[in-house]
């Protein structure tokens, strides 16, 4: 009897435990607006749910930027200073290659992936191919193929062999064993396989929480809507809505609102009324310009202009190039590597930069390698594109607007597209202070005038008023 009595109770202590952890389940799905603490939020629920991590799982944190990572692990290391190696935080990037291509790739589909390549691909599609096939037969996979390839290494198809089929399900299982709690941030901004992958393997786990804003979707289609959607009819779980931001100064609320759609209207507890004012870039001399590419100014547009240009993302290196990198430097970080190397051929040109390093090339390899930076060096004064800010935000913003998105923001148009994103993301990197350059060229002008509105006036009449620019220079 007091073995029994002691067995009794172990038994209904562990059912007290499994039940306190089943009550504690969390499966959400959130919309927040710009600024409504997402960051701050995914943190604290981190640091909720770690104790009840069990040793032989892990918690994934995913991201679309390298930035928001470093958001999270900033906030995480405010509040529990070191973490810990079960809380893997990563970019959706980094999670596929790492977590699903890597390690199930051969077992799966027979090809050994160990590395990726970002190289720019030659736009000739016959060559385009070509060279994906190469580095795959060297072990690598190009970065456009990540996504896709993930998907195809854990869901079936219906051309799938049965042992192939088969394969998938093991590995699927695997991968989800691993999963404690899946947290995804920027999920407006991931592709449609990405949440074919999601849709299947939630249904497997006890805790996930997906946060994303709609209206900040820039690279792809919101396929984050229809996720939410899908989610609500499988699991029945409701997508809690949060449209009150921390960081928008009260003066760009009303702008906002008038370019989103009626039912989805903010509104924001941050105390700063804030400032909000335009200039001409037509007004503005060459040296006043060339301040919005300072470092201390957070300067931003659409895209490059006969003015303005922004960076090329696609710029890479070669991967026979990073070879002979890793081989010169073996003790270096190839990533650190490449970042380097990239910046000083931008610095001094690729011709100077091997005859520094010492390294001769074959001239077909040189022309390869060449091929990458073609056409990335563009005449104008250096700024950020809104696609490469978005998650930033400063105490004064500078948004040099163009005529497709004044349209959006005078009432001209609307279709509730890229653009209006484009435009909400710009509006709201700011917390105290906006300054709004109007690139009235020609263009500009004869649009305006066709449509007969005067955009000083119509400027004024949204509550936007003339700067003096030194007071926004100092």
């Amino acid at each position: 009897m007091p073995r029994h009595g002691r067995r009794s109770g172990f038994f209904n202590t562990r059912l007290y435990r499994l039940f306190a952890r089943m009550d504690k389940a969390m499966r959400e799905v959130h919309i927040e607006c710009a600024g409504a603490g997402k960051t701050y939020g995914i943190a604290q629920k981190i640091i909720d749910i770690l104790d009840d991590c069990p040793e032989d799982k892990k918690i994934y944190v995913i991201t679309y930027t390298n930035y928001a990572v470093k958001q999270i692990k900033d906030e995480l290391i405010k509040n529990i200073r070191d973490i810990p190696d079960k809380i893997i935080i990563d970019t959706v990037h980094g999670f596929f290659l790492n977590n699903i291509i890597y390690p199930y790739s051969c077992f799966v589909k027979g090809e050994a992936l160990n590395s990726c390549s970002v190289e720019k691909l030659p736009d000739d599609i016959k060559w385009h191919s070509k060279r994906k096939r190469n580095l795959k037969d060297s072990g690598l996979i190009h970065a456009s193929e990540v996504p896709k390839y993930a998907k195809s290494v854990l869901i079936a198809q219906k051309r799938d062999k049965v042992g192939v089929k088969k394969r998938k399900e093991i590995a699927e299982s695997y991968f989800a064993s691993d999963i404690f709690c899946l947290f995804v941030d920027e999920a407006q901004d991931m592709e449609e396989c990405f949440f074919d992958l999601m849709l299947k393997i939630i249904c497997k786990l006890e805790h996930f929480y997906f946060v994303g804003d709609p209206f900040q979707a820039l690279r792809v289609n919101d396929k984050y809507t229809w996720f939410n959607e899908e989610v609500e009819k499988q699991e029945g779980i409701t997508p809690v809505i949060n449209a009150v931001s921390r960081r928008i100064p009260a003066c760009i609320i009303p702008l906002c609102n008038s370019i989103l759609p009626e039912n989805s209207s903010l509104s924001s507890c941050n105390r700063e009324s804030g400032s909000v004012a335009y200039v001409f870039l037509s007004e503005l001399d060459t040296k006043v310009k060339e301040q919005l590419t300072s470092r201390n100014l957070f300067s931003y547009i659409k895209m490059k202009t006969d003015v303005f240009s922004t960076a090329n993302d696609q710029v890479g290196l070669t991967h026979e190039f990073v070879e002979i990198l890793a081989d010169k430097y073996p003790t270096h970080d190839i990533s650190a590597l490449r970042r380097t190397a990239i910046h000083e051929i931008h610095e001094i040109g690729l011709s100077r930069y091997l005859n520094k390093q010492g390294i001769r090339l074959p001239t077909p390899e040189y022309a390869k390698l060449a091929s990458q930076f073609n056409g990335d060096k563009d005449a104008g004064i250096y700024v950020e594109s809104i696609q490469k800010i978005k998650g930033l935000e400063d105490d004064t913003a500078y948004f040099i607007i163009c005529n497709s998105l004044l349209e959006i923001l005078l009432g001209i148009k609307n279709n509730y597209d890229k653009e209006t994103n484009l435009l909400y993301v710009a509006l709201t990197r700011t917390k105290q202070r906006l300054l709004l350059i109007v690139e009235d060229d020609e263009g500009m002008r004869n649009n305006f005038k066709k449509h007969k509105l005067d955009i000083r006036t119509a400027l004024n009449d949204i509550g936007i008023q003339k700067a003096i620019i030194e007071d926004w220079l100092d």
